[in-house]
């Protein structure tokens, strides 16, 4: 999962997925001129909060403020075009759904751009500046599972054959994610997948999630004793990070932008992930638990 060059990777896959990203909304953007050199103040729609002002109808007329507000700036031929496309049923199922962060986001820029287009033009660092906070704002939607205490299957007791049973359990655990190869390139499969755009590349990630979430759930499961349970809870939760990293990873065909925001933090989660497993091992040492070769 890590690797030595791995800061050089994401930024390398980091670049080519921005860049696909970017083709789409360079396009409503590059129909806006800015009129003066002048500074302007940032732009509003930074929130969904702000955005979703235009959701309303003042003027009454059964049409969305967002939706006015592009058909007026929306060019005679563009019109024509949008009246006669025929929309993939799979295009329009992932523009429906609400989780789609990178439907939700480019239908933010649209209306950005349609904005400027009214009012007052962008410059490239204001669209860059746009672009980056929607971004934000969109990554921020995404909920990963955190796991308590309560979530952890504890012991009885918590005596040195306990621990030692423990032990041995963690270590089949281990072995299993060894066997499933769970510390394979992710960015190297991701780069594959930017670089040829075949969506079969991405069932790698599929397939790997499904494996560490059997880990995951097999951390759930094996009694822990009490003097291990801080460790246990941290790692099952940097587990649970790392798998839905996989699932953002999966849907990069569908969903680019949520793909791209957790490919910045990528390096971060899987640090954080072999930290927590030095920091159990290093359990097992700091309490002094005997094991034979055997074991």
């Amino acid at each position: 999962m890590v690797t030595q060059d791995n800061s050089k990777k994401t930024m390398s896959v980091a670049f080519l997925m921005a860049t696909l990203i970017l083709l789409v909304v360079i396009i409503p953007f590059s129909t806006t001129k800015k009129e003066t050199t002048q500074k302007e103040p940032p732009l509003v729609f930074r929130t969904r909060g702000e955005l979703g002002i235009l959701k309303e109808d003042k003027n009454g007329n059964q049409t969305e403020d967002w939706k006015d507000l592009i058909l007026e700036t929306m060019s005679s031929s563009t019109k024509s075009s949008a009246e006669n496309m025929k929309v993939d049923p799979d295009v329009q199922k992932r523009l429906d759904d609400p989780n789609n962060l990178t439907s939700s986001f480019s239908k933010n820029i649209y209306t950005a751009s349609s904005f400027f287009a009214k009012n007052q033009g962008a410059g490239a660092e204001e669209q860059a500046e746009i672009i980056s906070e929607i971004v934000k704002k969109e990554s921020s939607r995404v909920t990963i599972k955190e796991y308590l205490i309560s979530d952890v299957t504890l012991s009885a007791e918590d005596t040195t054959e306990r621990r030692k049973t423990y032990g041995n359990a963690m270590a089949l655990l281990l072995k299993k994610a060894d066997t499933y190869e769970l510390s394979s390139d992710d960015l190297t499969v991701l780069a594959q997948y930017t670089e040829n755009k075949d969506p079969s590349v991405l069932t790698f990630f599929s397939v790997k999630e499904k494996h560490t979430k059997e880990i995951l759930d097999g951390l759930l499961r094996v009694e822990v004793p009490p003097s291990a349970s801080v460790f246990h809870l941290n790692l099952i939760n940097a587990v649970s990070v790392f798998v839905t990293t996989l699932n953002a990873f999966s849907t990069t065909e569908e969903d680019p932008i949520k793909s791209l925001a957790f490919l910045n933090s990528y390096e971060e989660t899987t640090k954080n992930l072999f930290i927590k497993i030095a920091e159990m091992q290093n359990y097992f040492t700091l309490e002094k638990i005997p094991f034979t070769t055997n074991e």
